[in-house]
C-alpha cells in the first residue's frame, strides 16, 4: 500500500483531494482482481451467476478497498 501511496502522490502533482480520489478508486479495484479470478473458477467448475461475481466483488470493493483504504489514509495524516 506504501507503494501505491507513493505513485499517486506522483500522479495528483501534491493535490490531496485527486490523491485520495487515485489511491481510494486503484486500491478497490486490486480488491476486485482476485475476487473475480476466483469466480471464474467457480464458473468453469460449479457454474456461479454473474450475480454472485456481482455480489462478492461490491464487498471486496467497499470493506477492504475503499474502508481500508480510508484507514490508510487515516494513519498517513492525509484524511
Amino acid at each position: 500500500m506504501n507503494t501505491l501511496l507513493n505513485v499517486c502522490k506522483k500522479i495528483s502533482c501534491d493535490n490531496i483531494k485527486i490523491q485520495r480520489f487515485i489511491f481510494l478508486t486503484i486500491n478497490s479495484v486490486i480488491w476486485i482482481i482476485p475476487v473475480a479470478a476466483v469466480w471464474a473458477v467457480f464458473k468453469l467448475t460449479v457454474g456461479a451467476s454473474v450475480i454472485n461475481l456481482i455480489c462478492a466483488a461490491g464487498y471486496a470493493a467497499i470493506f477492504p478497498g475503499i474502508l481500508g483504504g480510508i484507514l490508510k489514509l487515516m494513519n498517513c495524516d492525509l484524511w
